[in-house]
């Protein structure tokens, strides 16, 4: 089970540039559920795979994978319980 459970992540806080991607968002996928994420170009999906695999820091709350917050956890020692495929852009 995944679950992202009241995030918030907002980039360059009290700046002119600020900009609120997450405000306390949560989902929840369970074993054998898939999900598929679709928006335009800037709309955070890759935002919100980087949060969960630990490339930027959440300004708040939790990731939880089968029962065990892993948000304070590094990203190298997120890599025992994610799986990343990177995209060819070349």
């Amino acid at each position: 089970m995944l679950e992202l459970k009241n995030i918030t992540k907002i980039y360059n806080p009290g700046t002119i540039n600020e900009m609120c991607l997450f405000d306390d968002f949560s989902l929840t996928l369970n074993d054998g559920e898939f999900l598929s994420i679709v928006g335009s170009n800037g709309s955070g999906k890759t935002s919100m795979l980087n949060l969960i695999c630990g490339s930027i820091p959440l300004d708040s709350g939790s990731i939880i994978i089968d029962g065990k917050d892993i948000a304070k956890e590094k990203e190298f020692k997120r890599n025992q319980y994610i799986g990343r495929v990177f995209q060819n852009t070349a």
